[in-house]
């Protein structure tokens, strides 16, 4: 383009470095990806720092007992009996401690006591939207289970807490018709 022609057009029109700018539907669409691919990093970096974050976070011995206390509550609501949790801690989001776990049974007392709950479990993105998690195994150390069936009631202990955990039963434990 002849100089003279460059200085006749207004400055939103050229570049830095004089040349025209591309105002084509093809510059349109790589401005629009390059913004596309900005937005894309900067979302990967924020993800990746919130996990972070999170991470060092839950290293701090204040916060994991403020977790394990939301854990014990939310337990405790979910199952409807008694659950305590004295130590938590998430080794990068795939894995769960409880120390000092404890869950009561239906007539207030203990069911379920052990000195470590290992738990691991899938980290899917899709099931984590849906508020699901899928738990791949939990192993026990130190642990007692206490079973019983009282006279009269048809399910133990153990599988009345099983059927509430998983949503047989809604009302009490069932009783033998007399």
């Amino acid at each position: 383009m002849p100089e003279e022609e460059k200085q006749d057009l207004p400055a939103s029109a050229t570049d830095q470095d004089g040349g025209e700018k591309e105002n084509t539907p093809q510059g349109r669409l790589k401005r629009a990806g390059l913004l596309l691919w900005r937005w894309a990093l900067r979302l990967t970096a924020f993800v990746f720092v919130f996990f972070l974050v999170a991470s060092l976070l839950l290293q701090i011995p204040a916060v994991q007992t403020w977790a394990a206390r939301q854990t014990a509550a939310f337990l405790t609501y979910s199952l409807h009996t008694k659950v305590k949790v004295d130590y938590l801690y998430l080794g990068f989001f795939n894995r769960l401690v409880l120390e000092g776990f404890y869950v009561e049974d239906y007539h207030k007392d203990t069911l379920l006591y052990s000195e470590r709950l290992y738990a691991t479990f899938s980290v899917n993105p899709w099931h984590l939207l849906k508020r699901r998690i899928t738990v791949r195994s939990v192993d026990l150390e130190k642990a007692e289970l206490y079973i019983r069936r009282d006279t009269g009631e048809l399910q133990d202990n153990l599988s009345y807490f099983l059927d509430q955990a998983f949503g047989k039963n809604e009302k009490g434990p069932n009783k033998k018709a007399r």
